[in-house]
């Protein structure tokens, strides 16, 4: 499983509910669930699709979640219903492509209430929803290695009955709801939608790993449930062929997973500037949250707001796990099975962090006062968030746009380049995922295949109007740039090209104060505002970084 598992989670992973339906196979104990783990080993391609269809397809967004201090308002448990009967259906005739996309589905919909976002709704939450969970999708590996080898264990023993999958999904909602203001009011949104991991900080890592370690370990023991349940004869199922088609989607799994790096990069960026230019965010408002606001408005009492002021009325008491109250089944932090490399430490109990019902909800630092966070959220559609189109005259890139302050001149003389000729066409400036798309039709991939080929010829090939031979030097001038210089990204090689500096051996010849005053003239046309959108110019101290950086790349390769 090994194998095939490394493949699949570098690949085709694009999101938490791609790692949690993969990560939860290597915490199965059963000899049939281990079967069934094969199963969906073999059909991953359709169990994948349907951990990510609630999502992208369904769009039901108010299945997605359970508000338990809302009366358990949400279609969470009825979706898992629905979806584990089909499973077992498909299991039991046999259809097992059917059975692997059915339980993908499941394991969305099951998952979803574990993670704090989907036990509650305010404005909150509104506001961050998106950048943090971006934050978590880009911090996975990290949090999942936080609980693999960390000393909080879980355990998820599932009840008895035939209403089983509901009671699981409700104690997960219950113990996840626990850290609901708290995860909001400690998540950095600044930091956070610059470089996304950095919004979370080591106590928002530690409950999201608490959190990965229910989701994680449930849905294991959920599977080995179904596995018993069905009345097939679970084959054996063979993972060679799965293992070499894998392999062979590698190429076009890397492609999917940068566009839609870059279409959530671009969502994110969104929501920031509404919130910074407007203290609220609701032209920008993630679908899912507009999707699950509009349907309690529509089922809720009318006289009891889904969103009241913050000041007014104190936070329901979230229900734990860790209460006397607590079904001997529900998730506890107990020793339990875990992934395979795992620290045999002392198990702990970590203590929710919820407001009690004498105290205010917590209200993070970076919010607008409250009267400004309490408006009605506008309900038309929200736009679909496509990266911007290129630009004729000089495409802008493809990244965030935001930059970030130096934290010491080490970081920058010891790092490597962030891209390679090995790197995907969709890493250099210039070249969003639509145009890379351009370039995979005519046998480019890779950075060096693009750098390798003459303008002339790749403009004929192209066939597009706007797309010519000058263009694609200068495309090909930032691409050696930032393959040459580590402190350089997309929009500063743009510019650096844009001033006629268009190798690593003219920048490491260039005068700093000269060749700022240069940029600097160069920012001021329409040209150069279009290049550096919301980014911040570059000073003095920045190019005499590029310089320095440039002399070392050029010093090395002349060795």
């Amino acid at each position: 499983m090994s194998q095939i598992m490394t493949i699949l989670r570098a690949a085709h992973c694009r999101s938490t509910h791609h790692y949690f339906a993969l990560d939860a196979l290597r915490c199965i104990n059963t000899e049939r669930g281990g079967r069934l783990a094969d199963l969906l080993l073999k059909h991953y391609d359709q169990y994948l699709k349907g951990a990510k269809d609630p999502d992208s397809k369904f769009r039901d967004f108010q299945n997605h979640v359970l508000h338990v201090g809302d009366g358990n308002w949400g279609g969470a448990p009825r979706a898992c219903e629905k979806w584990l009967k089909t499973a077992i259906n498909h299991l039991d005739s046999e259809e097992w492509e059917y059975a692997a996309y059915d339980l993908g589905v499941l394991s969305h919909y099951f998952t979803d209430p574990i993670m704090p976002l989907h036990t509650a709704s305010s404005d909150p939450e509104g506001i961050v929803h998106r950048p943090l969970e971006w934050s978590v999708c880009q911090s996975y590996e990290e949090i999942y290695e936080r609980w693999a080898r960390g000393k909080v264990r879980v355990t998820f023993q599932l009840p008895d009955g035939n209403n089983w999958i509901t009671q699981a999904v409700t104690a997960g909602a219950e113990r996840s709801h626990a850290y609901y203001h708290r995860i909001i009011e400690i998540y950095d949104l600044e930091r956070g939608v610059k470089r996304p991991p950095e919004g979370l900080n080591g106590e928002s890592r530690d409950i999201l790993a608490e959190m990965f370690g229910i989701a994680i370990t449930g849905w294991a023991r959920i599977l080995e449930r179904v596995a018993e349940q069905s009345i097939c004869k679970m084959p054996n199922a063979g993972l060679t062929a799965a293992t070499l088609v894998a392999a062979i989607d590698m190429p076009v799994a890397w492609i999917l997973k940068k566009i839609s790096s870059a279409k959530e990069k671009s969502a994110v960026a969104a929501i920031f500037n509404e919130y910074k230019t407007t203290g609220t965010v609701r032209v920008n408002l993630p679908p899912e949250v507009r999707s699950v606001r509009t349907e309690m408005a529509m089922t809720v009492n009318r006289n009891t707001p889904i969103n009241p002021p913050v000041s007014a009325t104190p936070a329901p008491r979230p229900v734990t796990s860790n209460t006397t109250a607590a079904p001997a089944w529900a998730p506890t932090s107990i020793q339990s099975p875990a992934p395979a490399p795992i620290a045999t430490s002392q198990e702990t109990h970590p203590q929710p962090i919820a407001p009690t019902p004498s105290s205010e909800p917590s209200v993070p630092a970076w919010l607008p006062a409250a009267a400004s966070v309490s408006e009605p959220v506008a309900l038309e559609p929200v736009d679909s968030f496509e990266p911007a189109a290129t630009a004729a005259e000089q495409p802008a890139v493809e990244s965030v746009p935001f930059t970030s302050n130096r934290v010491a001149d080490s970081r920058y003389t010891e790092r490597e380049p962030s891209v390679s000729e090995q790197s995907d066409l969709v890493d250099a400036p210039s070249i969003g995922p639509k145009t890379a798309q351009r370039f995979t039709k005519i046998g480019i991939d890779t950075i060096g295949q693009f750098l390798a080929a003459q303008p002339e010829v790749l403009a004929v090939k192209l066939e597009t109007r706007w797309i010519n031979a000058d263009l694609l030097s200068d495309w090909q001038a930032q691409a050696r740039l930032v393959c040459g210089v580590a402190s350089l990204c997309g929009y500063k090689s743009q510019l650096l090209v844009a001033v006629d500096c268009r190798s690593v051996e003219q920048l490491a010849a260039q005068d700093a104060a000269a060749l700022t005053s240069r940029i600097a003239d160069y920012c001021d046309t329409k040209a150069g505002e279009r290049i550096l959108r919301s980014s911040s110019r570059p000073d003095a101290e920045d190019v005499a970084q590029w310089i320095a950086d440039a002399q070392r790349g050029a010093a090395s390769r002349a060795a």
